[in-house]
């Protein structure tokens, strides 16, 4: 339920029965894009095939000889491109192969040594978890077995059939996810073959330790396609040269990609669509900013496009919209608003971020320029960095293993006040923000506007939480201000961050 607890959907999903089951394998078993599990015990286990509507269908009863089953796996046992069934039942090793619409019993072919020193007393079996583990052992590409025996003895199966066919076996390493990519999903596109595997880290493990697409006779994959835990899309077309022994070893290093959830808005600029901003991230919905605490989303949002990125087009203004994580199905009204304002000047909402939201207002700037100097917390000029949108900021800062953390930095400001005497403020960043500052002027009769943009790493829900077990805390960025006594006072603090990335 996302807030760490469990309901029961069994029979909301179409899985309706209260038999026992001391095993469970998962896997796409019919290459349509979910997942589908079968369920094993001490009576005929049953498969359930997923529709991809949050339903399963129970297939009909499977042969006598998968009951009694103490662990099972989905894996393709001959590299044929299509994921088999695996079972250890009390009457020994059982292998269903996948013919596409159904199962076939090869036990006897693919165990011909090893069914008889392998039978179990179901209750007794049971009660002492019967282990199954597979892998490619070897390193000849195809999917080996360790079983425990009756008598607790480990017995390792190799196979020695699966290579007459070819196969791909990928090594995933994360960068941006975690390091072992649990949770990823692969899919490989090989002519007309296409298979998706998924990496888990449940025990007893109900798929195989390692990644191997079988290819049939085929010598190597069009594609492969990855999707990782962080939300990265990665795909891969260029393979290494076929082994000897047929099989291709990819190893594939996540991408330093930042992934996106924010949808992006786009205007008609009067040549082209332009990139104007991503927006929507203050009404975020469920975000945890520690465990058991929520953030307050924002569901009013405000963002500036100027008057050169959106131009008529057949008498009308177009812009657009994208879908990245299904966010902007959620959007109640779009409204475009219209400024009208002496020229010369410049209006700014104040889009900032921050807990909990500032109400609506608008600013109007003139003579917009950098402050006088800008200094990190090393000592170092970073003036010529935060002039300028131009995609470069100051970033000598530590930045914590954990992402959208960082070391407390900050900058000092020194600010013109008309031209005439000048004035420093401090602008302190807290951890996870490494925010490009922008100084503007002010208007006569008027007091000073400070007008900031920057890019920001923002930490997920299990960022906020894996922080808060090592005894982090995200503080948001301040403004200070030195006092006539020359003591940084703070006077704002949550000036609040960009709501885009």
């Amino acid at each position: 339920m996302r807030d760490g607890t469990f309901r029961d959907v069994a029979k909301e999903v179409g899985i309706n029965s209260q038999d026992a089951f001391s095993c469970v394998a998962a896997g796409d078993i019919n290459k349509d894009g979910f997942t589908d599990f079968f369920f094993g015990g001490d009576r005929a286990g049953f498969l359930a095939i997923s529709d991809g509507l949050r339903h399963f269908k129970i297939s009909p009863p499977p042969p006598v000889e998968m009951r009694d089953a103490l662990a099972a796996q989905f894996l393709d046992y001959d590299n044929d491109g299509l994921l088999d069934l695996l079972v250890v039942t009390t009457r020994g090793l059982r292998m269903f192969r996948n013919l596409g619409s159904s199962f076939q019993d090869v036990s006897s072919q693919a165990f011909p040594h090893a069914l008889p020193n392998l039978t179990y007393d179901y209750q007794r079996t049971v009660s002492r978890h019967a282990a199954l583990v597979s892998g490619d052992l070897d390193g000849d590409g195809d999917v080996d077995l360790i079983v425990r025996g009756a008598n607790g003895e480990l017995r390792i199966l190799r196979n020695d059939g699966g290579n007459r066919n070819h196969s791909i076996k990928i090594d995933l390493h994360g960068r941006v996810s975690n390091k072992s990519a649990v949770e990823a999903k692969i899919e490989m596109r090989a002519g007309s073959l296409w298979q998706k595997l998924e990496t888990y880290s449940a025990s007893p493990a109900p798929a195989p330790a390692d990644l191997i697409f079988g290819l049939g006779k085929r010598d190597k994959p069009d594609a492969v396609r990855v999707l990782w835990p962080a939300g990265i899309v990665q795909a891969e077309t260029e393979f290494p040269a076929v082994a000897q022994n047929g099989f291709i070893s990819l190893n594939v290093t996540e991408l330093d990609r930042k992934p996106s959830s924010c949808p992006y808005l786009y205007a008609w600029n009067g040549e082209d669509f332009e990139f104007a901003t991503d927006f929507m991230g203050a009404g975020e919905m469920g975000y945890l900013e520690q465990p058991g605490q929520y953030n307050k989303p924002n569901p009013r949002e405000y963002v500036r496009i100027r008057d050169d990125q959106l131009k008529e087009k057949n008498n009308r203004y177009e812009l657009r919209v994208t879908n990245e994580l299904e966010e902007a199905m959620f959007v109640d009204r779009l409204q475009l608003l219209a400024v009208a304002h002496p020229s010369r000047t410049e209006v700014y909402p104040n889009e900032g971020m921050s807990d909990p939201p500032k109400p609506f207002r608008l600013f109007v700037t003139r003579n917009a320029r950098p402050p006088l100097t800008a200094i990190d917390d090393h000592g170092h000029d970073v003036l010529d960095l935060i002039s300028r949108m131009d995609r470069r900021w100051p970033d000598d800062f530590k930045v914590d293993r954990i992402r959208g953390y960082a070391r407390e930095h900050y900058l000092i400001l020194k600010l013109a006040d008309n031209g005439k005497s000048p004035d420093s403020k401090r602008e302190r960043h807290g951890q996870s923000l490494n925010s490009e500052g922008r100084l503007r002027g002010r208007l006569p009769n008027q007091r000073m506007i400070m007008l900031l943009t920057g890019w920001t790493d923002y930490a997920w829900s299990s960022d906020n939480v894996a922080a808060t077990q090592a005894g982090k805390t995200m503080t948001p960025p301040a403004l200070q201000v030195k006092d006539k006594n020359g003591t940084w006072r703070t006077v704002i603090k949550d000036i609040g961050i960009p709501v885009g990335r």
